[in-house]
């Protein structure tokens, strides 16, 4: 059970980016079509399966209660630097814009710059989350599932208050959350 809900808690932490992303899109009622939600989720979902199974690459050549520290250790420093990164950026509107020709909707086309930007958030977060002992198979699982569903229910809590109060601040969350499984990642 721990094995899972260190993957769970890994997969939420990694995604809050994408419910803050569809929060924004849904702000500025711009659909996420459900083929280019899959095709999103997909790619991300690949992007970390591969980042971790490159952290346990990395984890072969050097002892497991090593790796597990660093790996612990690297989502921690992960989570501080998203942090202040987070606080540096704050007032600024980061959110990668795809809807190039103005439809109102991300097609399949417009989706290739946010699967780059969310798949990159996720790829250092997945090497230590590997390292540091967490399940490849649940936390892509999870990934999956959550980059679909933050999807879909970030675009219609974006047309709210309270999404767009929300939204603000699930980067803020996404870090904390990071550098709480470092931390648990590091001792436990």
């Amino acid at each position: 059970m721990q094995e899972i809900m260190a993957a769970l808690v890994l997969a939420v932490s990694a995604n809050l980016d994408t419910f803050s992303v569809a929060v924004s899109y849904g702000i500025k009622k711009i659909k996420i079509p459900m083929a280019s939600n899959i095709l999103i989720s997909l790619l991300t979902t690949i992007g970390t399966f591969l980042s971790m199974e490159f952290g346990l690459l990395i984890s072969e050549f050097i002892p497991s209660i090593l790796a597990n520290a660093i790996g612990g250790i690297a989502i921690t420093l992960i989570g501080i630097w998203f942090l202040i990164d987070y606080f540096k950026k704050r007032n600024k509107d980061t959110i990668p814009m795809a809807d190039s020709d103005n439809s109102g909707d991300i097609s399949l086309q417009e989706a290739l710059p946010l699967i780059i930007a969310l798949t990159v958030n996720n790829l250092g977060v997945g090497i230590s989350g590997s390292m540091a002992g967490v399940s490849t198979i649940y936390t892509t699982t999870f990934t999956f599932i959550i980059t679909v569903l933050f999807l879909v229910i970030g675009t219609f809590a974006g047309k709210t208050v309270f999404g767009r109060l929300f939204g603000k601040y699930t980067p803020l969350i996404s870090n904390i959350l990071l550098i709480l499984l470092g931390i648990y990642e590091i001792f436990f």
